[in-house]
């Protein structure tokens, strides 16, 4: 059974462990047509630099909005457009940077541990990445 705060944090960051495990657990088991139109907008605001993070407690919307990110993504690799690729993954690090400005230190060294950056907390407010790590992952 999953969590609040696990729907709360694959809203706000779709490529995490928990939204794995999100759509594991609650997916669509075939292609639904209002996700695949949900992911479609999602693209579409990418493209156009409109993606944004909103605040939401609706756990329905948030549910939504996780299972949105897959079908657009598969919607982009499908595509084959580096130029289309590149503005949805912009897209989605623009929103969940947002998402990630107003999280405690440890919500913060949780996804970056996910994505596999060593990082240092000097303060609760100031984070450290190598810089030759951070240009290795680019």
């Amino acid at each position: 059974m999953l969590t609040t705060d696990e729907i709360d944090i694959a809203y706000k960051y779709p490529f995490s462990e928990e939204a794995k495990r999100v759509i594991a657990e609650k997916g669509p088991k075939r292609i639904e047509y209002k996700y695949l139109e949900l992911g479609k907008d999602r693209v579409e605001a990418a493209m156009n630099k409109k993606q944004a993070y909103f605040k939401i407690e609706l756990e329905n919307v948030k549910l939504g909005y996780v299972i949105s990110y897959i079908y657009a993504r598969m919607l982009v690799s499908a595509s084959s457009n580096a130029a289309l690729i590149r503005a949805f993954a912009s897209g989605e690090a623009r929103r969940s940077g947002m998402a990630l400005k107003a999280e405690p230190a440890q919500t913060i060294m949780h996804i970056a541990s996910q994505l596999s950056y060593a990082v240092s907390s000097t303060n609760s407010d100031e984070f450290i990445v190598s810089f030759s790590e951070y240009l290795m992952k680019r």
